[in-house]
């Protein structure tokens, strides 16, 4: 009696899913590094005109034009249906001047856009409602809040 042979695809199944595994990985890496970037960006910003800020005593409406600027330049938005930055994306700044010695206040909170996994209906995947051979993915606003203090040096 002739033993049966192993398949082509008992040999080629593992690397398959192995494959499979690494591209998932690799796309959630990606994610997630665009996450990091993007709130690395928003500190370095935030840190820029709290400096500013210790040289005047307070945000100027010129120093908060010019941030507006450079955050929607850098991809932020105001709230989560992307919306253009305002005054409320920073309350908590201090824009009064406070007179030297006295603490002053960056705070921001800005919204970026993250690609996630979704439903055909549009809500977010969970374990429950989530079908692996109909993946969906859609670009949603995230906040990001930064607050740094410092002491005004005018």
């Amino acid at each position: 009696m002739k033993k049966k042979s192993k398949g082509v695809l008992d040999d080629f199944l593992p690397t398959l899913i192995f494959l499979a595994l690494m591209a998932i990985l690799l796309f959630l890496f990606i994610g997630y590094n665009k996450a990091i970037n993007q709130k690395t960006t928003l500190n370095n910003i935030a840190r820029k005109y709290l400096l500013e800020m210790e040289t005047t005593g307070y945000m100027t409406t010129e120093m908060q034009n010019s941030l507006e600027e450079e955050l929607s330049a850098a991809g932020f938005a105001g709230n989560e249906s992307g919306a253009e930055l305002s005054r409320n994306n920073f309350y908590g700044t201090t824009f009064t001047d406070v007179g030297y010695g006295n603490e002053i206040i960056i705070s921001i909170q800005a919204y970026t856009k993250n690609m996630v996994i979704a439903t055909s209906s549009g809500e977010e995947a969970t374990s429950d409602n989530w079908n692996m051979l109909e993946p969906h993915l859609k670009d949603e606003y995230k906040p990001i809040k930064i607050t740094y203090k410092s002491t005004s040096k005018e």
